[in-house]
């Protein structure tokens, strides 16, 4: 799985050279734009939900006695948020 922040799907879509106010139809050019626009909002939700995973996981490993009650969750989330 390739991990991939907004500036890398950025520059790899700029890489692309499309330029949607350069294409010959309207029609095109709108559409080219819409699914731009779309898969950076899909990118940046899918985000958001990896983090919800992480801490999701956390509470489950703390409930289930696997990491202590006395470890730092407030760091173990920070930590976990960094990597996104």
């Amino acid at each position: 799985m390739i991990h991939m922040n907004p500036e890398t799907i950025e520059q790899q879509l700029e890489s692309l050279n499309i330029r949607p106010d350069e294409i010959s139809t309207e029609e095109s050019s709108k559409a080219i734009n819409l699914l731009l626009q779309l898969i950076e909002g899909l990118h940046i939700e899918n985000e958001k939900l990896k983090i919800v995973l992480n801490l999701r996981t956390v509470v489950e490993l703390v409930e289930r006695g696997i990491i202590p009650r006395t470890v730092d969750k407030a760091q173990l989330i920070v930590d976990l948020i960094k990597e996104y």
